[in-house]
């Protein structure tokens, strides 16, 4: 973990939400990697990514779709609206398996 880019005080709260969730050696593993200026950059630092975590409330788009280009695999949580739901839309229409889309929090 390396916050020394960047607004430190976002990564140690989000650092704190995984501790407080129970889940502290995931906040050991997490990265937090400044913005790239090159799109060749950007998709590099999938290299060092073993899996992508998709955003909520509103579901990634690009970011996916660069995840499953690079080859690392996306977990995605289904929500009630649409814009919760275009990663899970990508990943079935990529045939990825169904296990990394999670009907609800606890799974």
């Amino acid at each position: 973990m390396n916050a020394d880019h960047g607004d430190s005080g976002v990564f140690e709260r989000f650092r704190s939400e995984l501790t407080k969730r129970g889940i502290e050696e995931a906040a050991k593993r997490v990265l937090w990697m400044p913005s790239k200026t090159s799109a060749s950059d950007h998709l590099r630092d999938f290299n060092s990514v073993d899996c992508s975590l998709d955003t909520f409330p509103y579901s990634g788009t690009t970011t996916t779709c660069e995840s499953l280009a690079m080859g690392v695999p996306v977990v995605t949580l289904l929500g009630k609206e649409h814009r919760q739901n275009v990663s899970a839309s990508i990943l079935g229409a990529a045939n990825m398996p169904p296990e990394w889309v999670a009907e609800d929090s606890e799974q």
